[in-house]
């Protein structure tokens, strides 16, 4: 018997859906508007766990596709990256190397990819290195004196 009016509201609710559209499009527009935030945090954790599902089942799927995404578009990657990392475009990057005609800033050698050099404090580019001098720099903890010490200390030799 229950099972008969439950069968009997369905019927007329959706005939009341169907007779009032536009009433049923208006409620549901400002129940959007009013729990958008919500609705779209409920969509992204969705979409994220069913990313995380899908990675934990085939995870040779996943970075296959990373890795034929990566290899065909290595320009997009490194913007990517120079954004995320130091807050830069590739532009920015393009002009800077301009700037430096190519050259590292401080050995003036040409390398294919100069690196960002940047304070590690503050995140401020300095400017474009070569990866030995970054990396010089970076081992002695971008102190400008253990630098001279190490200029001095290379002198006295």
């Amino acid at each position: 018997m229950p099972t008969r009016n439950l069968e009997k509201k369905r019927k007329g609710d959706r005939r009341w859906r169907e007779a009032n559209r536009e009433k049923c499009r208006e409620s549901s527009r400002k129940h959007y508007w009013a729990h958008r935030e919500e609705l779209l945090e409920k969509c992204r954790e969705k979409k994220l766990e069913q990313k995380r599902r899908a990675y934990a089942e085939n995870p040779e799927k996943y970075l296959e596709r990373v890795r034929k995404y990566s290899a065909a578009n290595p320009e997009r990657i490194r913007a990517k990256n120079l954004k995320k990392c130091y807050g830069i475009t590739a532009e920015q990057y393009n002009k800077m190397t301009d700037k430096q005609n190519g050259q590292c800033a401080i050995c003036g050698r040409g390398d294919k990819k100069l690196q960002v050099d940047h304070d590690h404090s503050t995140g401020t580019v300095r400017g474009l290195l070569c990866g030995g001098c970054n990396l010089g720099i970076g081992h002695l903890c971008d102190s400008p004196d253990l630098l001279q010490k190490a200029a001095g200390y290379l002198l006295m030799q």
